[in-house]
């Protein structure tokens, strides 16, 4: 199977990115994707084994998408975090 990427925080932060923002910022349009897709049950069954804990956190409101994205994801997203259904939407 193909993995694809759709975003990662590093296509967002080279070349003309403002000094003057924080890096982190490249990675909200991502997380909120993510974190949708969560929400809607739509993450792969790795993820789920992977980061079991992880993910019941952002079901709970206690863990950010930025945050899961950061952590568990090395700050892309990719079709290996999403399940059929969710690649596709992607």
């Amino acid at each position: 199977m193909i993995v694809r990427k759709y975003d990662d925080i590093d296509w967002h932060t080279g070349g003309d990115f403002p000094a003057d923002l924080n890096a982190s910022h490249a990675r909200t349009h991502i997380a909120l994707f993510l974190e949708w897709a969560i929400r809607r049950g739509h993450e792969s069954d790795t993820l789920r084994s992977l980061h079991p804990d992880a993910l019941h956190s952002i079901r709970q409101g206690k863990l950010s998408g930025k945050d899961l994205l950061a952590q568990c994801c090395d700050d892309k997203l990719t079709s290996d975090d999403l399940s059929e259904t969710g690649n596709g939407f992607a």
